[in-house]
């Protein structure tokens, strides 16, 4: 049995591989700036911006966040607690072992 692990799809994804969001610092910043908005919608996200990743000795923004159930079930459960959600999210199926030789998480 093969097991995978789900990145969202950005609407305006370019390019053929995932980077972290503080990459764009540099090689995109408009993208950058456009991606970081959705960290000041509550008062506590914009800390997120400079929190450390202990285990990972990086950024929040310097990693690739994954899910690790399928979007479906994630999904399913807001919406039987009556949270609105985007519906039309696309997800990345990434079979686990493409991870093997990346600095990883939990």
């Amino acid at each position: 049995m093969q097991e995978f692990v789900y990145h969202i799809v950005q609407k305006d994804i370019v390019g053929n591989k995932l980077v972290a969001l503080n990459s764009f610092k540099e090689t995109n910043p408009a993208l950058y700036e456009r991606y970081t908005k959705k960290y000041f919608d509550h008062p506590d996200r914009p800390k997120l911006l400079t929190k450390k990743v202990p285990k990972l000795n990086c950024l929040w923004n310097d990693v690739i966040h994954f899910l690790p159930l399928h979007p479906n079930h994630v999904y399913n459960a807001l919406k039987s607690l009556d949270i609105q959600i985007v519906e039309d999210m696309r997800f990345f199926k990434i079979p686990i072992e493409k991870l093997k030789d990346n600095n990883n998480a939990m």
